[in-house]
């Protein structure tokens, strides 16, 4: 027994039942092959772009950072 099973009350019933409904529970799995994990598409959403280099990068970080300066410039 784990001590934060040792500290709850042996006589509590939302625990008891908790441990009866989990050992009872189906237990569900998602049949999907490993090659096709990412290759989803979500209508109306871009596709996921894991492990694609971003174009442009260095002019989109010197874009934020311009914009980061300008508006706490004005902020004050």
């Amino acid at each position: 027994m784990s001590k934060k099973e040792k500290s709850l009350p042996k006589d509590d019933f939302l625990t008891q039942e908790a441990k009866e409904e989990a050992a009872t529970a189906p237990a569900y799995t998602l049949d999907i092959p490993e090659d096709e994990i990412w290759t989803y598409h979500i209508e109306g959403l871009q596709a996921p772009r894991i492990g694609k280099e971003v174009k442009n990068k260095r002019k989109k970080q010197i874009l934020v950072v311009v914009i980061l300066v300008i508006a706490i410039a004005s902020s004050n």
